[in-house]
């Protein structure tokens, strides 16, 4: 090797890390700058380019540069290439493998220009070692030609297989994600050791594995070998005290788990055995999970993630659903930062928010935008001091006046200026005696790779300890890794005492001092005053214990952070329905009700529907247009089911709260819950039950209040028959009316078996009522000829494309056509009740041929309902 180091060294990494990278290479005291895309340049010695390879977490290979030089044709490569000592660099025996590349360059193919290095090589070589022979069986010396518009460069590569081969992850999934993009990742958050990570999407572990070998300050080449260890004269010995130096600066294991989870198990367990590997076992959790369930109780945590990109022709709904549900999640993470590397092009359209900031990074060939979602600023409060500490610093704070020489006031000190914050690299290997360097500051909020100046070397990112629980709420994904750390962190309580401190400590109080006799007095003692011991007795004492320190948030969530316009909102909101509700107190009890509309969009700003059902409530959202993102809107939705619970003194738990969205094209409404709970309510004398947690619709509709009292007067001794029955309600009134016979029918099973119910919770069931679980059309047509009943309700929704059904359902279309075969059913003077919700309903009456056709929509919308025009009902005789 030549003798005349320092040598011109390369760090080539990924596109848009060379920042890192560089940043990486001053904490380990190495000066560089960063050159063309993936190459940031410094120089050094061999022991530099072991130092290099060892610590440096998100570059791919080390380099050493022989040679830069233009080269717009074939001679010109050749003979430049020819000139230089290769004999200095390559032994008479070593094997000299040629790769090459080629960019906006007159020379184009790469095999030929890599044919020409070679040539030349060869040339040089015999002519340095004086032979014809180059059995190329020694030592792997790899060169390589890059032309980047006709400048080539020569280099040799010290490192071997890329750097991303830690030697860990032998177990890899089918989309893996490079360790140094997994390391730069972390190096571009807010993490730090003392902190939470989470990564929902984590195959096979490389993000938690790389951060937690970052907060161990484990080197990551510590388990590999290097290609420059196989040269001739490279002492060993290099390479050999780096290595003793990284192990003995690795760092105890962190203070909690970082956390991995993914929805396929089975690449969980290729994680455990990485993890293994790796050494960082105690330090990371991996557990399956949907990132729909995530939640977490402590704060200040990191959420770093390489979600799928649905990499597909045209658009990928599963991705766009799973990207806009997440949102969902974050905002129950509100001290929280998030961080998203993917390379789906409408990730911020998903979120409904832009990220804070944005990185273009690569992903082996993929172009992939790192998205950064910044979370409050944690900052420490001062611990209240005790009198015992107030009164030390008085005495050590007053000149002594009996040695005027020894003391002075302390105003003519110069200041020491405080240190401005730093950001704190995880990634610098340490001194020798870094273990003992440890430090308690304010951990800093600028990430590591994005700190403007250099952060000098440091072992270990400090520890906030928070007097806040930070238990796993039951069922998280972190409560298994809780529990199975709970004996380990027991154990370690009194060694970790700065990384958790009970929320109520117990501080023993110091002895109390008798000025007369000197004596020791328990801290009950009256007479006992520290402020008037001599400064040898207060030296003597014991420190008092230290006060925990608040940990408070700085800042706005990342996610569904709501203005001072939803606390005005919510006031208003408050005010409406307490004048609703003193408005209404009389008028349900009078009339025997028990549920009834209190709001429903009276501010047009808050356009919810707000019903109340006994002892609780029943709040539905309209679509209208807002200017909240989609986790701002779900946080403004819980604060006003909140306010509106507190507002008419309702349990939180008997607040439900839904989402009415306008159904188009062949959507429908979807069932939103599987709890079953069904709780009965009173109506007009009869009981019904209701799911106010299940589904859109609760299974009474207020609205026909008036139309079914309607029905119930006019059933005495009639035959009934009620279409679309629902849940029947219908049904039981006709029955409580006297009703000689009743026929509900509908399409669900279940609304049938539900309508069954409500007439034995009336005591009304019997054989004369019967339910018929089919479409109304086939019930129609399968119907015996015949003029049977006197009573009918038919109550259609305006839109239904039912999978069991071989044609959809319009009620501007359908529901003419569908009464005429109705009226065939119909005796003489029989009584028809249609109703609808679409107001835009054109009723056709001359088609009917029905002696009367009026419609009554005034008089069975109750006197509840702001708006008038809910419902549009017609009562039709034939």
């Amino acid at each position: 090797m030549p003798a005349n180091p320092p040598y011109d060294l390369i760090a080539a990494c990924a596109f848009g890390l060379e920042a890192i990278v560089k940043r990486e290479l001053a904490a380990l005291g190495i000066e560089a700058t960063i050159g063309e895309s993936g190459r940031v340049h410094f120089q050094g010695d061999f022991t530099t380019i072991a130092k290099a390879n060892l610590w440096l977490r998100c570059a791919d290979r080390v380099l050493i540069r022989i040679a830069e030089f233009p080269a717009a044709d074939f001679d010109a490569l050749f003979e430049t290439t020819k000139a230089i000592q290769w004999g200095d660099w390559i032994p008479v025996d070593g094997e000299f493998p040629v790769t090459g590349r080629s960019v906006k360059s007159t020379l184009t193919s790469v095999p030929a220009c890599q044919r020409a290095v070679k040539r030349a090589v060869v040339d040089a070589l015999q002519r340095d070692h004086a032979t014809e022979d180059l059995p190329e069986t020694g030592a792997q010396v790899k060169v390589d030609i890059a032309i980047l518009k006709d400048v080539a460069t020569l280099t040799l590569d010290t490192t071997g297989r890329s750097l991303h081969r830690r030697g860990y992850r032998t177990d890899i999934s089918s989309a893996p994600l490079k360790e140094t993009l997994a390391a730069a990742m972390v190096s571009l958050s807010y993490w730090r050791r003392d902190r939470p990570l989470l990564d929902p999407f984590c195959g096979s572990g490389t993000i938690p594995i790389e951060a937690a070998m970052m907060g161990r300050n484990m080197a990551p080449g510590q388990h590999r070998n290097f290609a420059f260890e196989d040269w001739a004269d490279v002492s060993p010995e290099i390479l050999y005290g780096l290595r003793g130096e990284a192990l003995q600066g690795v760092l105890d294991p962190l203070p909690q788990r970082l956390l991995g989870s993914d929805i396929d198990p089975r690449i969980l367990r290729a994680a455990r055995d990485n993890a293994e590997r790796a050494g960082v076992t105690a330090d990371v959790h991996f557990e399956p999970g949907d990132v729909r369930d995530v939640q977490s109780k402590r704060r200040f945590g990191c959420l770093i993630t390489n979600p799928p990109y649905g990499m597909r022709l045209g658009r990928d709904w599963e991705i766009e659903e799973l990207y806009a549900s997440i949102p969902q999640v974050l905002r129950h993470l509100p001290t929280w930062s998030f961080y998203f590397l993917t390379a789906f092009g409408q990730f911020e359209n998903a979120f409904g928010r832009k990220a804070d900031r944005r990185r273009k990074l690569y992903n082996g060939r993929i172009e992939c935008t790192y998205y950064q979602f910044q979370g409050p600023k944690p900052v420490a409060s001062k611990p209240v001091a005790t009198e015992t500490e107030i009164a030390t610093e008085t005495a050590q704070a007053e000149p002594n006046v009996a040695d005027s020489n020894s003391a002075r006031p302390i105003a003519d000190e110069p200041k020491q200026a405080k240190p401005e914050p730093t950001a704190t690299p995880v990634c610098t290997p340490p001194k020798p005696d870094a273990s003992a360097e440890v430090k308690q500051t304010a951990p800093s909020e600028t990430p590591a790779a994005e700190s403007e100046s250099p952060a000098s070397p440091v072992t270990a990112p400090p520890i906030t300890a928070t007097p806040e629980s930070d238990a796993p709420a039951p069922g998280s994904p972190w409560a298994k890794a809780a529990a199975n750390n709970a004996k380990a962190d027991n154990a370690k309580a009194d060694s970790d005492s700065p990384s958790r401190v009970d929320a109520s400590p117990t501080v023993a109080a110091p002895p109390a001092v008798d000025d007369s006799v000197n004596t020791p007095k328990t801290a009950d003692s009256n007479h006992a005053s520290t402020s008037d011991n001599t400064p040898s007795e207060r030296e003597s004492q014991p420190a008092p214990a230290p006060q925990p320190k608040y940990i408070h948030a700085v800042g706005e969530a990342a996610f569904g952070a709501l203005t001072d316009k939803a606390a005005h909102q919510a006031e208003l909101f408050a005010t409406r329905l307490k004048k609703r509700a003193k408005h209404l107190r009389r008028w349900p009890t009078k009339r025997g009700i028990t549920c009834f509309r209190l709001y429903e969009r009276d501010v047009p700003e808050i356009p919810l529907v707000v019903d109340r059902y006994e002892n609780h409530l029943h709040l539905s959202e309209f679509e209208r247009p807002h200017d909240r993102d989609p986790a701002q809107h779900a946080n403004w939705l819980d604060l006003m089911a909140r306010t509106a619970g507190e507002a008419l003194d309702v349990p939180k738990q008997n607040v439900y709260l839904k989402k009415r969205i306008r159904q188009r094209g062949k959507t429908q409404h979807q069932k939103v819950d599987e709890t079953e709970q069904r709780i009965p309510v009173k109506e007009g004398g009869l009981t019904f039950l209701v799911n106010l947690a299940d589904y859109v619709d609760t299974g009474l509709f207020l609205d026909h209040r008036v139309t079914r009292s309607m029905v119930r007067e006019a059933a005495a001794g009639k035959n009934f028959l009620n279409l679309f029955s629902y849940t029947g309600s219908f049904t039981s009134y006709a029955a409580s009316g006297g009703a000689a016979s009743t026929t509900s029918v509908d399409l669900s099973a279940n609304y049938s078996q539900w309508a069954q119910e409500n007439l034995q919770a009336n005591n009304l069931d019997g054989p004369q009522h019967q339910f018929v679980t089919m479409d109304i059309g086939e019930f129609i047509r399968r119907h015996k000829p015949g003029e049977v009943y006197d009573l009918v309700v038919c109550d259609p929704p305006t839109f239904s494309n039912s999978k069991r059904t071989d044609q959809d359902w319009n009620v501007q279309t359908d529901a003419i056509p569908l009464l005429l075969d109705v009226m065939k059913l119909v005796k003489p003077g029989g009584i028809i009740f249609f109703s609808t919700n679409f107001r835009r309903f054109k009723m056709n009456a001359d088609a009917l041929g029905a002696t009367e056709v009026h419609e009554i929509s005034t008089q069975t919308v109750p006197e509840d309902f702001r708006n008038r025009r809910i419902h549009r009902c017609w009562r039709i005789v034939k």
